[in-house]
């Protein structure tokens, strides 16, 4: 495959990653908390979830959803469910948004709960199964090459998350204001919430 397929790939999935969303938020609020190498280790998880469910949809599982609409339907509903309790975690949290020194969470729970984050909304498998075969060569090398896709998605996101994990403490001392932190911990849950209904909406709109 010539090197601008790559490229073109890599710029897809560079503004594809950027695009914030829960994972991005638990990133940032990880960094700040904890400190960015720390937040992009746990972050590690998150792409960990993609490279999975990259790897579902090359082996065939996004035909299963499409043709078992039921299963699609019950991981949106399970997603929907998760983020909707992280987002209310968020709304009732009440002290401030700033790192601290001895961390109340070990890193293995953070790492498990951006995990689940990944892998919650499934319509990331469809959306794998559209975009791969867009740059797949004919040839019989199909499989090599969607294996360096992932490979370099998943690249791709890792220095996308280290980019927010690293900007993330420069913003912390605006956030360290107890009207400001709950100001920040109420937009994030908000957000997860919404993106919790808008996956509930699709669900029962299928």
């Amino acid at each position: 495959m010539p090197l601008t397929y790559y490229l073109t790939f890599c710029l897809v999935a560079a503004f594809q990653t950027a695009t914030p969303g829960p994972s991005t938020l638990n990133l940032i609020d990880n960094s700040v908390r904890h400190g960015p190498w720390r937040a992009w280790l746990i972050g590690s998880a998150d792409a960990l979830a993609v490279a999975l469910m990259a790897l579902a949809a090359l082996l065939g599982l996004a035909a299963l959803l499409h043709a078992h609409p039921q299963v699609f339907i019950g991981l949106q509903l399970s997603g929907a469910a998760y983020l909707a309790l992280l987002g209310l975690k968020y709304l009732r949290a009440a002290a401030p948004l700033q790192p601290i020194t001895r961390p109340s969470a070990g890193t293995s729970g953070l790492w498990w709960r951006a995990f689940m984050v990944g892998l919650s909304n499934p319509k990331a498998i469809v959306f794998f199964a559209a975009l791969l075969p867009q740059f797949l060569p004919s040839g019989g090398r199909e499989a090599p090459t969607m294996i360096t896709l992932v490979a370099l998605f998943v690249a791709v996101k890792l220095l996308v998350s280290a980019l927010y994990a690293c900007l993330a403490p420069f913003f912390a001392r605006r956030l360290q204001a107890p009207g400001a932190a709950r100001w920040s911990r109420r937009a994030a849950g908000t957000v997860l919430m919404l993106f919790a209904a808008s996956i509930l909406a699709a669900a029962v709109g299928a």
